[in-house]
């Protein structure tokens, strides 16, 4: 019959070890999920950008553009932001 004793100190021992190496493991394991790949499915469900991210776009190239002293280009960019920002008419 095994002895109760030394397997009570040995479930002690076990305990104590997974409470002492439980938290950095626990951080290993995410930090190596964290570096996997990203799976196609994932990039297939981002939506599509808005076009207020289009609009943005142009505009950081307007204020480029009106750094460099570009009107004419400056006055396209304030077009196309204006027709970007135009709600779609629907049929």
């Amino acid at each position: 019959m095994p002895d109760v004793e030394f397997m009570l100190r040995a479930a002690a021992v076990v305990a104590a070890a997974a409470l002492v190496a439980g938290a950095p493991l626990v951080a290993a394991g995410q930090a190596l999920l964290a570096w996997r790949p990203v799976s196609f499915a994932s990039k297939a469900s981002k939506p599509e950008p808005e076009v207020t991210d289009d609009a943005h776009v142009v505009l950081e190239i307007a204020r480029r553009l009106q750094k460099s002293g570009n009107v004419e280009g400056v006055r396209l960019c304030k077009s196309l932001i204006d027709v970007l920002l135009k709600p779609e008419k629907k049929p």
